[in-house]
């Protein structure tokens, strides 16, 4: 049946000089789409271009402020089929055939007119485009990547990860182990190299300390068998540092599952004890040298943990309990004691109802619930589907994959200002039960 359509009346800042000269501002053609909108993506020095991507994957481009848009998805389908190769070796081909679909949008931070698109479905890892969506080629890959995170000011520089090709079950095999791999691509995906195998989370070092060229990831101990997937909190995975691409790996933190770096800090979700699923946070505010625990007044078990903004110089942490409410907690300078600042703050799938608002330090918007049984209990119920560890995934987190258009539009603008605080509210890392975000980047909830 035919898809239902949404109609979307574009607002268009002045293009042209008669429009400049009645109110700046104009309404646009309207036009129709053949789904809700998931994600707008601008370009270029006035932002005239813009990439508008739909709920169901269809990609449109507009070169004019929105006014007109073009179907990029014939190309963008083209160049997956006729580049898909005869007898591939990956994961992409044992999905079986299906249209192209595009997932998710990821734009580099060195270069703001190149950007890859991830298909959810289609023979293509990825396409790769450098001049705001004008052009596409595929990225040299087979299989289906789960994340991709540009590097912060090299522009061809990017890490990816998947699950290598003996996770098809028709190439399963006991001496060809199933692992989640690690890449890097210095020549934006014409070339990869591996960097490490069995990883569950992985980021690029902080910038603030000039470890930008670092890469630090999750990783099981040992190499052998097949990969578990991070359905719960697990000991026998470290946080790991290598600055030479995978050369040498130098061990941070023992038992450290899932890891965030915001600000300079860097939280870990640290496991102590798996078959309680007891954990805590540590902290470090020194790039890793040291990590301290984190102090929190209620002494309640801890089920998983969002960071929802470190811009203000202090952490500010949604602490779930077991429930689909938490309590949001803000730390001292050092990120280390924390006070209690909100009790019930509503959390759905990973994804907390806090924002900050713009304009206005030190200044939050929280949705809470009038619930005084559902946080503070001295038993809490044991964590339901959408909480816990949920797998591998990225340390820009979910919530910041699920930002709203208004916060990609509104931190474009901070970039064109020279803004250097996080313009997003919540960056919430996935430690949730998330299987379309379960392999790739870190990320920390």
């Amino acid at each position: 049946s035919r898809s239902r359509m949404l109609r979307l009346a574009v607002l268009a800042c002045a293009a042209s000089a008669a429009a400049a000269k009645e109110d700046g501002v104009h309404i646009g053609n309207e036009t129709v789409f053949d789904a809700e909108v998931l994600d707008i993506q601008w370009f270029g020095k006035d932002k005239n271009t813009l990439l508008l991507q739909t709920r169901t994957g269809m990609l449109h481009r507009s070169t004019d402020h929105g006014e007109a848009w073009t179907d990029v998805m014939p190309k963008l389908q083209e160049l997956a089929t006729a580049g898909a190769p005869s007898s591939p070796r990956g994961t992409i081909e044992a999905e079986g055939p299906a249209p192209l679909r595009v997932g998710m949008l990821v734009r580099s931070r060195a270069d703001p007119d190149i950007v890859l698109a991830l298909p959810a479905t289609g023979l293509a890892a990825g396409l790769m485009s450098s001049d705001a969506g004008a052009t596409w080629r595929r990225i040299a890959l087979e299989n289906r990547v789960r994340s991709w995170i540009f590097h912060a000011i090299r522009s061809e520089w990017a890490l990816t990860s998947f699950w290598n090709e003996f996770c098809r079950r028709d190439l399963v095999r006991p001496e060809k182990p199933c692992t989640h791999d690690l890449y890097i691509t210095k020549d934006a995906g014409r070339s990869f190299e591996l960097v490490a195998t069995r990883v569950v989370q992985f980021s690029w070092g902080p910038t603030e300390s000039g470890q930008q060229d670092t890469i630090l990831m999750t990783q099981f101990r040992g190499g052998e068998g097949h990969q578990p997937r991070l359905t719960r909190w697990m000991t026998g995975i470290d946080l790991r540092q290598t600055g030479d691409f995978g050369q040498t790996v130098t061990t941070l933190l023992q038992d450290g599952n899932k890891f965030q770096i915001s600000n300079n800090y860097i939280l870990v979700v640290k496991v102590l004890e798996e078959s309680k699923q007891a954990i805590t946070m540590m902290v470090s505010s020194d790039s890793g040298s040291n990590f301290k625990e984190a102090r929190l007044p209620h002494r309640l078990q801890h089920r998983s943990y969002s960071l929802l903004d470190t811009s203000e110089g202090a952490v500010v942490l949604h602490v779930n309990h077991g429930y689909e409410l938490g309590d949001v907690y803000i730390s001292d300078a050092g990120g280390l004691e924390f006070t209690l600042s909100v009790k019930g703050n509503i959390r759905k799938q990973g994804v907390c109802a806090f924002e900050k608002v713009m304009g206005m330090n030190g200044i939050y918007v929280a949705n809470v619930a009038e619930l005084p049984e559902a946080t503070g209990a001295p038993d809490p119920a044991p964590p339901s589907p959408d909480e816990g560890p949920g797998g591998e995934g990225a340390s820009t987190g979910s919530q910041h994959m699920e930002k709203s258009i208004r916060w990609r539009r509104l931190e474009d603008a901070g970039q064109d200002a020279g803004r250097e605080e996080e313009l997003d509210a919540g960056i919430v890392a996935g430690l949730d039960h998330d299987d379309d975000h379960a392999e790739g980047a870190a990320a920390f909830a």
